[in-house]
């Protein structure tokens, strides 16, 4: 009877691909298909045809690929964020303080980020 717990050297190895993304890696590359630089592609020419369009809908519609394509790049070059629930005890509220300083070059006040107190 086996005994539970981790061990070491069990399960599969960091960084190790599975057999399925590879399969579909090593077609991708036989086939030339880049499908970054595809997406890339698309965007750019979408973004250039709507441009082009006076049709009020076609451009519509162009646009909307490009930036659909572009939300599909994004999470190759940023990280997607999560969202934050702040909560607080009903007792103690968060504070909200805005401090309105003067300006140097000009008479005029000018608001900087709030800030937040726990």
């Amino acid at each position: 009877m086996a005994i539970g717990g981790k061990r070491k050297g069990a399960g599969r190895p960091k960084g190790s691909v599975n057999k399925r993304k590879e399969k579909i890696d090593r077609m991708l590359q036989e086939m030339g298909c880049d499908p970054i630089e595809g997406m890339a592609h698309i965007a750019m020419e979408a973004r250039a045809d709507a441009d082009k369009f006076t049709d009020f809908k076609d451009r519509k519609e162009a646009l909307a690929l490009a930036g659909t394509m572009y939300k599909e790049l994004a999470q190759y070059v940023a990280p997607k964020l999560r969202a934050v629930e702040l909560s607080s005890d009903p007792d103690q509220p968060f504070t909200t303080k805005i401090e309105i300083l003067p300006v140097a070059s000009t008479d005029k006040p000018k608001a900087t980020a709030a800030t937040t107190e726990a």
